[in-house]
């Protein structure tokens, strides 16, 4: 036999053609005796054979072999036929941005992309949009990680988040001060003991900085948690938006030439005053009145027009509850731009009544503010009651053109609130969007006055459809389970809920945050006897 040769098309080893070294047929068409064959010839075929199979046995595991793994590869590649691998980089870069949005999670993010292929981090790592989100409270990250993160954001504005769970914060935070002149927005959520220590570490000026956010956990005083040692640390940046939640405006004043945006506890109605003089461009101020226990008023100031502000707020809570919120110093501030005003409450009791929040005199001041003004309100929301009579109704006829109202009930005025809406009498012709809240008590005021509730809303669902109401939201909560209330009695009001829905309005009933008008176990509760 003729040594062994590769294949040139598969390069297997070839396998040798088998000539026998007795043609049988032959034999036979002859008519010779087999025994006239050579045994030995017989005998060398059949070595030849067992020899052709052994050599041929281990090519047919290669064989076997090489097809798998073509299988394996052909699996392997159908993944780059996948739609994802022939997005342009632009939409790759949408794609990737929404992501980065998305997530606060320095693990998630811009970051993951890389690991996916060499293509994807070559592309994320060339946007630097994508890395201008920086949250150093997560557990996963060294500073010079987060150094490296801040450096692929290129010269793009930093939007720095700063939660004060971890000993590694001062570190991490240190390691990003080089990149300080390009922070845009800083949010910090912090303990009061902890404040002064990290805005010590912020010495350099914010030459950029345009959104300030800062939490404290609970009410910060110098006396006991440390006096900040740059009062004046936010005095160059071109502040447009602030938050200081529990945390007194004037422990850290702002320069509030470019400012827009103000949510924050104040100690005086001087610190207002001041606000509305210097910042022009005001359209948006939240106050949470947190003075000391005894403070004297701002007397008899110049009388003050501001020309921007677009909405008022005044916040309430339980610490502040026995305050004065609207002192005398409003009588002297005109705001004839105003749109929004609301009465906020931070958090709610199941007690059987509220503190009482404003003094008559603090109510009687806001509608003259507004009378004074002259302003058209489209909003307004309330969210502790208010007394309907010498409040509500002067509010709502001074704002014809008022559009949403958002408005907490109780069993003492929710038939006055109900009535005073009723149409044709009621003011606010075009109110659009209406929700009420029911005091979470024991007693339900909408179960109260559920007739009172059900007339008002007909009454503006008919007559011309550019006023019609065109979204109603009513939420109940219960502090006791009242069997004897469910499901609601076949004559019942709130049945008819369901039918206005039908009809279009756009209706939500929740008790207990679930939708009632929506089938589930409120739905069942509510309308099937069942």
């Amino acid at each position: 036999m003729s040594q062994d040769t590769t294949c040139a098309e598969c390069q297997f080893e070839a396998i040798h053609p088998y000539f026998p070294s007795v043609n049988p047929i032959e034999l036979l068409r002859s008519g010779c005796s087999s025994f006239d064959i050579s045994q030995v010839s017989i005998a060398n075929d059949i070595t030849h054979l067992e020899h052709e199979l052994r050599h041929i046995e281990p090519l047919f595991l290669k064989i076997r072999d090489r097809r798998d793994r073509i299988l394996h590869d052909i699996a392997c590649s159908q993944s780059l036929l996948a739609p994802i691998r022939r997005l342009p980089r632009e939409t790759l870069l949408q794609i990737f941005g929404h992501l980065s949005s998305q997530s606060s999670d320095m693990r998630e993010g811009p970051w993951v992309l890389g690991h996916v292929c060499s293509t994807w981090r070559n592309i994320s790592r060339s946007c630097p949009s994508l890395w201008t989100k920086i949250d150093i409270s997560s557990e996963y990250g060294s500073s010079s990680f987060f150094n490296e993160f801040a450096s692929l954001s290129g010269d793009l504005s930093i939007q720095l988040s700063v939660d004060y769970n971890s000993k590694y914060i001062p570190g991490r935070l240190r390691a990003l001060l080089p990149h300080s002149q390009r922070w845009s927005s800083l949010d910090l959520n912090v303990p009061p003991k902890d404040l002064s220590e990290l805005l010590s570490l912020i010495s350099v000026p914010l030459i950029h900085l345009s959104v300030v956010n800062i939490s404290v956990s609970s009410d910060y005083t110098p006396s006991r948690h440390g006096v900040i040692a740059d009062p004046n640390l936010f005095s160059s940046s071109p502040i447009t938006e602030a938050t200081f939640d529990r945390l007194p405006y004037k422990y850290l004043p702002l320069n509030v030439h470019m400012l827009q945006r103000l949510r924050a506890c104040f100690y005086s109605p001087a610190e207002i005053l001041s606000i509305f003089r210097n910042a022009p461009d005001l359209i948006e101020l939240v106050i949470t009145m947190c003075p000391p226990r005894r403070y004297r008023d701002v007397k008899s100031p110049l009388p003050m027009v501001h020309i921007s502000l677009r909405q008022l707020s005044f916040v309430m809570t339980q610490e502040n509850a026995e305050e004065v919120h609207v002192s005398r110093s409003w009588n002297y501030i005109t705001l004839p731009t105003l749109k929004e005003f609301q009465i906020l409450a931070s958090q709610t009791t199941i007690d059987d009544e509220f503190p009482r929040w404003l003094e008559d005199g603090e109510y009687s001041r806001i509608v003259k503010l507004l009378h004074r003004s002259g302003c058209d309100l489209t909003d307004l929301t309330f969210s502790i009651a208010v007394p309907v009579t010498s409040f509500l109704i002067p509010v709502l006829r001074q704002s014809p053109a008022l559009e949403k109202l958002d408005v907490f009930i109780d069993t003492d005025i929710a038939g006055d609130i109900f009535r005073a809406l009723t149409l044709p009498e009621g003011p606010v012709p075009k109110l659009r969007k209406l929700r009420i809240v029911d005091a979470p008590y024991v007693i339900s005021a909408l179960f109260q006055e559920g007739d009172a509730f059900h007339t008002m809303v007909r009454s503006r669902l008919g007559g011309d459809t550019n006023s019609h109401l065109k979204t109603l939201r009513v939420s109940l909560k219960l502090s006791y389970h009242d069997k004897s209330l469910f499901p609601v009695a076949r004559d019942s009001p709130f049945r008819d809920l369901l039918k206005m829905k039908e009809e279009g309005l756009d209706v939500e009933f929740l008790y207990n945050e679930e939708d009632c008008l929506v089938e589930g176990k409120a739905y069942t509760l509510f309308f099937d006897s069942s």
